[in-house]
């Protein structure tokens, strides 16, 4: 059975990360995802989390891109 919450991302240059969805989430109408890297070490029991903007395509579709510099600090710290 294949996991919905385990997908691959794809940089500019073509580099691959393996990730996990582990919460989407709204702040001031825009909408968020936490993710963390499968590929990346647990360390201590803990793994490292990274925050994207979600931007809708269509119905079927979503892309994951950079916070905008400006609203990054108000996103983490929510």
């Amino acid at each position: 059975m294949e996991n919905d919450n385990k997908i691959t991302l794809f940089d500019d240059n073509g580099n691959e990360m393996n990730v996990e969805i582990l919460e989407y989430f709204l702040l001031d109408g825009q909408e968020y995802v936490m993710l963390t890297d499968l590929d990346m070490e647990v360390n201590d029991g803990q793994v490292d989390i990274f925050l994207m903007q979600v931007n809708v395509l269509d119905d079927d579709s979503e892309e994951f891109v950079p916070i905008d510099k400006d609203k990054e600090d108000e996103v983490y710290e929510f």
